[in-house]
């Protein structure tokens, strides 16, 4: 890709080269989960969301798309129990997937306890599950919101794909993919940066939210125990101008992010820069720096993606 259709893309001239991506048809489990992921959406948007995503949950589509699941997910699950039973790797990680580690750790469990393996728990159906839908709809977001980005930003588009090639000279001048090695052992400062200001602006997942676990303070504002209190992560200081507020009413751990991380520039905090994370010495070198600016995408703390 980096050398048939990556370096084909250079929008030298407007409206010269266009790029037509086809679309497939679903299959029939991808539809189902797709299905089952849309249907949570409820619990974000109805004022009585156990008894809608109950009544939701009714319809002949959805009993088809649980029905689906079902079938696939123990399928699945005996498939990997077959291939753990023919080859027993040596130790955990070496399995072949986040299944199979599942299944042998569920089979040593059920050793050490002296019981027949339960590979059909419900906890192992809904684990699985849960590493479907975890990624997959915010990863092909911000891919799209990339594609995106560096579409509309054709000088960034340009400096990208001259420093992929050029630290990928071999594998372009070989008409092949970069190798793991290749791409593990590559510093391209720039490429983190554009990453970056990619997840900066795609805000796939835009509100995060924490329970205050005691009677507190924040901004000023008295919050009680087991207030959930919502922040977007696409509004003032992250995506849009800061609000401005006095650093009096500042928390103490506020106050000590502000020696640690900078500040966005007001006019321009809404345009895609990916220069704004880059660093630069006295001798030309550019570097990442992660510290440039306030950055939320992945939330904080032991709740972060």
């Amino acid at each position: 890709m980096l050398s048939r259709s990556t370096a084909g893309l250079i929008f030298t001239e407007p409206g010269k080269k266009i790029v037509v991506f086809p679309v497939y048809p679903l299959t029939t489990e991808l539809h189902a989960t797709l299905t089952i992921v849309e249907s949570a959406t409820v619990g974000f948007s109805s004022p009585i969301p156990r008894w809608h995503y109950w009544s939701l949950s009714q319809f002949p589509y959805m009993k088809n798309a649980a029905r689906v699941r079902e079938e696939w997910t123990r399928r699945e699950i005996d498939k990997a129990v077959k291939v753990i039973s023919r080859n027993v790797p040596e130790n955990a990680w070496a399995t072949g997937s986040a299944l199979e580690f599942m299944v042998l750790r569920e089979a040593a469990a059920a050793k050490k306890a002296q019981r027949p393996p339960r590979f059909h728990r419900r906890r192992i159906y809904n684990e699985l599950f849960g590493f479907i839908i975890a990624g997959h709809d915010t990863t092909a977001a911000t891919l799209s919101w990339g594609v995106r980005c560096i579409a509309d930003a054709p000088q960034a588009h340009r400096k990208l794909q001259s420093l992929l090639q050029n630290a990928f000279s071999t594998a372009l001048a070989e008409h092949r993919q970069p190798t793991i090695d290749e791409i593990t052992s590559a510093s391209i400062p720039y490429l983190d940066a554009v990453i970056e200001e990619t997840l900066r602006l795609s805000a796939v997942f835009p509100i995060v939210s924490r329970e205050a676990m005691v009677d507190t303070m924040i901004l000023g504002h008295a919050i009680p125990k087991g207030t959930s209190v919502f922040f977007t992560l696409n509004g003032p200081s992250l995506m849009k101008p800061p609000i401005g507020i006095p650093e009096n009413i500042w928390s103490e751990s506020l106050q000590g992010t502000k020696s640690r991380y900078g500040e966005w520039r007001a006019e321009d905090v809404e345009q895609f820069i990916p220069e704004r994370w880059i660093d630069v010495d006295d001798k030309g070198v550019e570097t990442y720096n992660a510290m440039k600016g306030p950055f939320l995408t992945f939330g904080s703390g032991p709740r972060g993606c």
